[in-house]
């Protein structure tokens, strides 16, 4: 089991990378109101939408995300690899 963390750790990473870059795309969307979903809300109770939680989430997400991404990239890149085959028995099958 030594050396043994994660089997497709670069290819996860990137995919999840992507993911965190695509969520701050959306982020800066909302926040610059280019989506017309989010540029036709209007506040209901006088207060500004812009300040709103909810519209804060993707970019926290993304964040978190590109932090995900990178430990894994990160991980793939210093894990041990071994370059050994394991021990064959008699018959040529790997114990």
């Amino acid at each position: 089991m030594d050396g043994k963390r994660i089997q497709f750790g670069h290819t996860h990473g990137v995919l999840i990378l992507t993911l965190g870059f695509i969520l701050l795309a959306a982020q800066g969307l909302i926040s610059f109101h280019w989506l017309p979903l989010y540029a036709q809300v209007a506040p209901v109770d006088g207060t500004s939408s812009a300040n709103h939680v909810m519209f804060l989430i993707p970019g926290i997400a993304g964040v978190l995300t590109i932090g995900v991404g990178l430990y894994f990239l990160a991980q793939d890149k210093f894990k041990n690899r071994n370059t050994q085959p394991p021990p064959k028995t008699k018959s040529g099958l790997p114990m």
